[in-house]
């Protein structure tokens, strides 16, 4: 993994910087931490709280899991493009395959993320990603997203 890109050295974890990377905001915004970037794959962190929106009795929900793979990917996208002057995107999840959840994370853990880009054609992107905790994989998948440009 790359520890500097261009101006910007890793892992990123100013809030800020992370939000002008992905859309997304509390209480559903699911990254801490890029850690790990190359031009096919992202690292991140997260540190599951309470006051998270995918938590239900001190449990993070198996669809924040996938929640969270789909941000990393959207991190991955909007750091890229950071990296060339371009505008961050939203982007939508349009198809999951392959879920796969061995083990569950509650407050209080952290999540280590990663995602690998298999697959990128204008506005469609395929990712596998997976979710480490405490060195073992919990969950799995493959998925598609979908991009749209942000306004101006």
């Amino acid at each position: 993994m790359k520890r500097t890109t261009g101006q910007f050295s890793l892992p990123v974890r100013d809030k800020k910087l992370i939000e002008e990377l992905i859309p997304h905001r509390d209480p559903v915004m699911l990254i801490d931490s890029l850690d790990g970037y190359e031009d096919d794959k992202a690292v991140s962190r997260f540190s599951v709280r309470a006051d998270c929106l995918f938590v239900k009795n001190s449990v993070f929900s198996e669809v924040g899991l996938l929640e969270n793979m789909a941000q990393t990917a959207a991190l991955h996208r909007g750091y890229k493009g950071k990296l060339s002057g371009k505008k961050p995107q939203i982007g939508f999840i349009a198809t999951v395959k392959k879920f796969e959840v061995s083990g569950s994370a509650l407050v209080g853990d952290q999540l280590e993320t990663e995602v690998r880009i298999t697959f990128s054609a204008m506005n469609m992107t395929v990712t596998e990603g997976r979710v480490i905790l405490n060195g073992e994989c919990i969950a799995t998948a493959t998925m598609a997203t979908v991009i749209k440009a942000l306004s101006e």
